[in-house]
């Protein structure tokens, strides 16, 4: 069973509407809903099975699929046997064969007799920019039909963007946090770099939130990382991020460099013996790395910290260039 996905009971899936509550309701009084819509010939008669409604109800952002029950609403229960005392395996079928992880259980309109058995699918939504498909076409459900996503909706998915990690609020950060020193030492490069000397002499909230490094009195990450005071906090930070790796347990937990840094740098050994960082290591390295490859590109960067986190890089390589 996927956790954290909510749980319905038969009378709230009476009240349902297939389109306002994107849910999907197939008698199947003797577990004849097919998986996979094999033994059928014309693709739009083989999408409609479970892996097919599962793909297309994942793609509008989640939902659920119940078995059991008439499609007409109110949903009067009819009973079924679909995947009968196999709940575990359809849930690993659907995970093997689509890659989505649903939550199945069964539901009983007489639970002591166990009788009017519905059998539900909890579909969860898609991440952001994923597109999932059946047959390779990628689906969604239009009133009674499951047909191919239409190129308008499918470019707006694909088009979609993680939220940049720089951009989001740090927890608990407040303008208190920030580093005066520093916020004056940015505004000096910045408005040297920017051939711009009134930008000194803005109020410093007025200059962080120029620089959308805090948004009304919210300061974000890029902040904490740039300008803040809190050692602990700005170590969290970069830890997130790739740049920082914990070590020790509950109250001993330290931050150093990770294996990387230091093998880049040529110093292998000294990884074993760091129990510390601070901040000018951390550019230190990133800036002979940008030296090396004589370019700040996401593509370099991930040669050192991994792509699954090449997005979150974005501010200590500006902060290299436009702060330093």
């Amino acid at each position: 069973m996927t956790y954290g996905m909510k749980r319905y009971t038969i009378a709230q899936l009476r009240q349902m509407r297939e389109s306002e509550d994107h849910v999907e309701f197939k008698k199947g009084e003797h577990g004849n809903v097919s998986y996979n819509g094999a033994g059928q010939d014309h693709p739009k008669d083989r999408r409609k099975c479970i892996l097919g409604y599962v793909t297309a109800l994942c793609n509008e952002g989640g939902g659920r699929m119940v078995v059991g029950m008439h499609d007409k609403h109110p949903h009067h229960v009819v009973g079924t046997t679909q995947n009968e005392n196999a709940l575990g395996e359809l849930e690993s079928n659907i995970y093997c064969d689509t890659d989505i992880r649903t939550s199945v259980y069964e539901l009983y309109e007489d639970e002591a007799n166990k009788t009017g058995r519905v059998l539900v699918i909890e579909v969860p939504s898609r991440p952001i920019g994923k597109v999932y498909k059946f047959e390779d076409v990628p689906l969604m459900r239009v009133g009674e039909e499951l047909l191919p996503m239409d190129d308008k909706t499918y470019l707006s998915i694909i088009q979609e963007q993680e939220p940049d990690f720089s951009e989001q609020f740090c927890d608990n950060a407040t303008f208190e946090d920030l580093d005066i020193e520093a916020i004056k030492i940015m505004k000096e490069k910045y408005a040297k770099k920017q051939d711009n000397p009134s930008f000194v002499s803005l109020d410093d909230r007025q200059a962080l939130s120029d620089l959308h490094l805090i948004v009304d009195n919210h300061v974000t990450n890029a902040a904490v990382l740039l300008v803040g005071t809190n050692n602990k906090q700005i170590a969290q930070k970069l830890d997130q991020m790739g740049f920082l790796e914990k070590h020790g347990k509950t109250n001993a937990i330290y931050y150093i460099l990770p294996r990387r840094y230091y093998e880049l740098a040529g110093d292998v050994a000294a990884y074993s013996l760091a129990t510390d960082w601070d901040i000018n290591q951390v550019w230190a390295v990133i800036e002979l790395f940008l030296k090396k490859y004589e370019r700040a590109r996401i593509s370099d960067l991930e040669k050192l910290i991994g792509s699954h986190v090449s997005e979150k890089l974005r501010i200590p390589a500006i902060a290299v260039h436009q702060f330093r």
